[in-house]
């Protein structure tokens, strides 16, 4: 019995010791990786007024001579061309003021550029850009997401061979990217800041956007393999 009991004081006081021993190592880094993103749809909005145009042409002929010009540079004015706001304001002195706002999509820097300059000589009301996004935000997403990985792999490795060993397996990955945060930057990201264009401004448009990236992190373990 005291030879039993002797034999299981003896274990329970060396698992300590021996599970420090063997405990496994790893390496645990933080993978990154990022991207400037560039719109590749834009809204700018056309507003006509029949009294603020030089000669105080109709609503309609001005009309016609926005599709002419954007059927003229190939936009498709029948599915990206529409009217937002059609409306007719009173003033004081009794003077009716018609106007009518438009909605144009263009699926390219280059279409945007173009639309400008097709619209410059029509002596429109105004024209404005009001929207530029990102379309294609969940490829980029999982590009940077693969990239990340890589990333922290690769700094596993290079901190590993510095002490003369490797890595072996991931075995823990933590994605810092939860969905309120890529909402937030989803936001952020599509919408730019686009002042009202004047008119003197349009002699030749040139569009510029503030810089926006997306940025994705994650954290990794990877095995550390012991030295040969």
């Amino acid at each position: 019995m005291r030879t039993l009991l002797t034999i299981v004081l003896t274990l329970i006081l060396s698992t300590p010791l021996y599970a420090m021993e063997h405990e496994p190592s790893f390496i645990q880094v933080t993978g990154n990786a990022s991207r400037e993103i560039t719109p590749d749809k834009f809204t700018i909005k056309i507003e006509i007024s029949e009294n603020d145009s030089k000669g105080k042409r109709p609503l309609q002929e001005q009309e016609r001579e926005i599709i002419t010009a954007l059927k003229k540079i190939n936009i498709d004015t029948k599915e990206q061309l529409r009217l937002a706001d059609n409306s007719s304001d009173y003033f004081r002195r009794g003077i009716s003021l018609a106007t009518r706002h438009y909605e144009l999509t263009l699926n390219s820097s280059n279409e945007l550029v173009a639309a400008f300059d097709a619209l410059k000589p029509l002596g429109l009301s105004s024209v404005t850009l009001t929207k530029a996004i990102c379309t294609n935000l969940e490829q980029i997403r999982a590009e940077l997401r693969r990239e990340a990985i890589i990333n922290a792999r690769d700094k596993a490795s290079e901190i590993a061979s510095a002490i003369g060993q490797s890595i072996g397996s991931c075995f823990y990955i933590v994605d810092y990217n939860t969905a309120d945060e890529m909402n937030f930057a989803k936001r952020r990201i599509d919408y730019y800041e686009t002042p009202a264009i004047a008119e003197s401004a349009l002699d030749h448009f040139t569009p510029e956007f503030n810089s926006s990236y997306i940025n994705y992190s994650l954290q990794a373990k990877f095995d550390l393999l012991p030295l040969e």
